[in-house]
């Protein structure tokens, strides 16, 4: 009779690490089991560092200066350490190996900064030594509200530099920040995600390329015109196919902020658009339906909505949005207040689908 093994297959690792989420405390015990543990722990515990203080930047770069072979473990790398004493030498020391860091790193895709790295963030991005390989980047400022927020402003300068440096890049995030661009750009990438970004010189048509851009998603405080005015460029210059808007209430702000589509333009690419925040009434919804005439999904989310189920019923069943295919709404409407419709009120949207447009009811 054959005995048991004693010891696990070193095929069954891999397969362990990827059934539980274990943390790094838990991956580092495990790397002390065995050779074949080791190696696998270590893929895991290099694959997305995520350094939130300016010691975990310390000690990221004192390990990859004692072992060069963890740099192409790193294939994700989000970097926001919290900026609590700006003057003090630890901060200092951090600042330094955060660029160390991101001066050697070879083989990353995904990217994030923040905290001090979102001050003047082109400098940090300058450094970078293969950004080529970066399919994703987010920059994450500090919110102007926020009560921890240093003296400086988060902010980035955009310009054809920097362009040619992201040849692979895919999706772009800004957030919390002053963007300064300086045309020509045409930055090749085919999602943005921009929120409560200032665009203080410049213009977004500048810095994105026409040709590539395919998804933009826009988060406004409704109170800048001119977040607006940049996306209407953006719609008119390019082929967007999905378009997302959303208005962030603050304390004491108007919350009849209205998303105008552009009265008297037929933009042909937009197929899914999604309003959350804004004011709706069935005459922003012909506008929506008259700019963008072949929209196949739309999502509306909001308690500003002043369309009652009989509204829906007469759009669904007119002239408008012809080529609807799913539908997305509050499951209520503003009288104001906000009230909820009861089961005798949503009638027909209740179904399903209606006139072939898939409805879905949720609340606001």
């Amino acid at each position: 009779m054959s005995s048991l093994p004693t010891q696990l297959s070193a095929d069954l690792i891999p397969l362990i690490l990827e059934l539980g989420s274990f943390w790094p405390r838990d991956l580092c015990a495990l790397a002390r089991v065995s050779s074949p543990w080791r190696f696998y722990t270590r893929k895991a515990l290099y694959y997305a560092p995520t350094l939130s203080t300016y010691s975990a930047c310390s000690k990221l770069a004192d390990s990859l200066r004692r072992d060069e072979s963890l740099n192409a473990l790193i294939h994700e790398l989000d970097i926001r350490p919290a900026d609590i004493a700006p003057c003090s030498r630890a901060v200092s020391k951090g600042l330094s190996d955060a660029r160390y860091i991101l001066s050697i790193v070879e083989h990353i895709s995904t990217l994030t900064l923040g905290g001090a790295l979102a001050v003047r963030a082109e400098r940090f991005l300058h450094i970078l030594s293969r950004p080529d390989t970066l399919e994703s980047l987010t920059i994450v400022g500090t919110p102007y509200n926020d009560e921890l927020c240093s003296v400086a402003t988060s902010s980035l300068e955009f310009d054809e530099s920097l362009s040619s440096m992201f040849s692979g890049l895919q999706a772009l995030s800004l957030s919390y920040l002053d963007l300064d661009i300086f045309a020509p750009c045409s930055l090749r990438v085919a999602h943005v995600h921009l929120q409560h970004v200032d665009v203080s010189s410049g213009s977004l048509t500048d810095m994105l390329s026409a040709t590539t851009l395919e998804t933009v998603s826009v988060v406004s405080d409704g109170l800048s015109g001119d977040t607006e005015e940049q996306l209407h460029q953006l719609l008119l210059h390019s082929n967007i196919k999905k378009l997302h808007f959303e208005v962030e209430w603050n304390k004491g702000h108007d919350r009849e902020y209205t998303f105008l589509p552009l009265e008297g333009a037929s933009i042909d690419s937009v197929a899914q658009l999604s309003l959350s925040g804004t004011h709706v009434c069935p005459a922003i919804l012909k506008l929506i339906d008259q700019c963008f005439p072949a929209l196949t999904e739309l999502r509306i989310s909001s308690r500003a909505t002043f369309i009652k189920p009989q509204d829906w019923v007469s759009l669904l069943t007119g002239a408008h949005f012809t080529q609807l295919r799913a539908l997305t709404i509050p499951s209520g409407c503003c009288g104001p207040p906000y009230m909820k419709w009861g089961a005798e009120d949503v009638g027909e949207l209740g179904r399903k689908e209606f006139r072939g447009v898939a409805i879905i009811l949720q609340d606001a």
